[in-house]
């Protein structure tokens, strides 16, 4: 009688597994599957001002307020010890800070867009010293320039042909030039003697780079 219960017990406890196990494959045959949307890659170079996200994707872009772009990217840099809720982080760009380039390069199949900050000088110290800290924040001067430019030229024809004779002059690249001279004596120095330049103030005049 024992022996009969003990096969009676299995047998539902099979038929309850083999139940289940059906419904499962059920709702996963007939599950709608959720295509990937493809969504811009942003690389957030200003992360230290918002929120210390930088690689995400974007989730929604709209120009408002000062010509800025307020963006809200969903977070792909997520600790892997994070628990709960993952939230997405507004940041806030001017419109020309917003550096796109579509896929192809340097992503074959999506698009890529990564923000700067408002001033070179606005990178934390830490990454200034570093060969692509240089660089971004040459890129970041030049994006500056390129707004004066722009802004210059829309005032009207008068202030146009005031700027393309300083151009030919050389005059509205001077500034730059000493810049970006700057840059490289301030990177070459650290490699040379870093206890130096360590112990030194930068020979770049951060402040005054951006009028």
């Amino acid at each position: 009688m024992a022996l009969a219960w003990g096969w009676y017990l299995l047998l539902v406890v099979a038929f309850f597994i083999l139940g289940g196990l059906g419904i499962w494959l059920l709702i996963e045959v007939f599950r709608e599957k959720k295509e990937p949307e493809d969504k811009t890659i942003a690389l957030n170079w200003c992360s230290h001002l918002s929120g210390g996200r930088f690689l995400g994707t974007e989730d929604d872009v709209k120009l408002g307020k000062g010509n800025r772009f307020f963006i809200h990217i969903d977070p792909k840099d997520i600790s892997v010890n994070h628990k709960g809720e993952i939230k997405l982080q507004p940041v806030i760009v001017d419109v020309n800070k917003r550096v796109t380039s579509s896929r192809g390069f340097p992503s074959k199949d999506r698009n890529i867009a990564f923000y700067l900050p408002p001033n070179p000088e606005d990178f934390p110290d830490s990454f200034k010293e570093t060969a692509l800290g240089k660089a971004f924040m040459w890129l970041t001067e030049l994006k500056n320039y390129e707004k004066t430019v722009i802004d210059i030229v829309r005032e009207g024809s008068s202030r146009k042909d005031e700027l393309l004779k300083k151009i030919g002059d050389g005059e509205i690249s001077k500034e730059f030039i000493q810049f970006q001279e700057g840059l490289v004596a301030d990177y070459l120095k650290k490699i040379i003697n870093p206890k130096e330049a360590k112990e030194k103030s930068s020979s770049i005049n951060l402040s005054d780079s951006s009028k």
